[in-house]
């Protein structure tokens, strides 16, 4: 069984929103990444879920929604254990922000704008590394909007 998932790439002034996940995660050690949550209300479709998610663990809400994608499907690790899991499906928005403003939830650490490349860096150098190749197409899919 796949968790449902929606994720969320934050755009503001052509750079994108990345958040220092806290070690309380699957992986158990912190990692950066784009906001991004379980769908787990029930009823609640992808869209609503990504807007839950923004504002959960940002603070966001003032934003124009510009893309949906297609499904993404991750499989974990054999080292990545999640009790009646064996991946994740992903939904991704991509938003353009009006403001850089966050306030992080307390499962984030630290958060920063930058680049699709520094992002890709981070999910290639953390034990997400699963994640690498939705993420790619994910961004390129969003570079129209930076």
């Amino acid at each position: 069984m796949y968790r449902l998932t929606a994720g969320i790439v934050p755009i503001y002034k052509g750079l994108v929103l990345s958040c220092l996940k806290s070690s309380l995660n699957l992986t158990r050690q912190p990692y950066w990444g784009m906001p991004q949550g379980g769908m787990d209300h029930p009823g609640e479709s992808p869209f609503e879920a990504a807007q839950r998610e923004l504002l959960e663990e940002t603070g966001m809400q003032e934003v124009d929604w510009l893309l949906e994608t297609d499904w993404y499907t991750c499989l974990f690790p054999a080292d990545i254990v999640v009790p009646g899991f064996i991946g994740q499906q992903y939904k991704w928005f991509v938003c353009a922000c009006k403001s850089d403003k966050v306030v992080l939830s307390e499962e984030h650490l630290d958060y920063k704008w930058t680049t699709p490349e520094a992002i890709l860096e981070d999910i290639r150098k953390s034990l997400v590394v699963f994640k690498y190749d939705m993420y790619l197409e994910v961004l390129q899919k969003a570079q129209k909007f930076l």
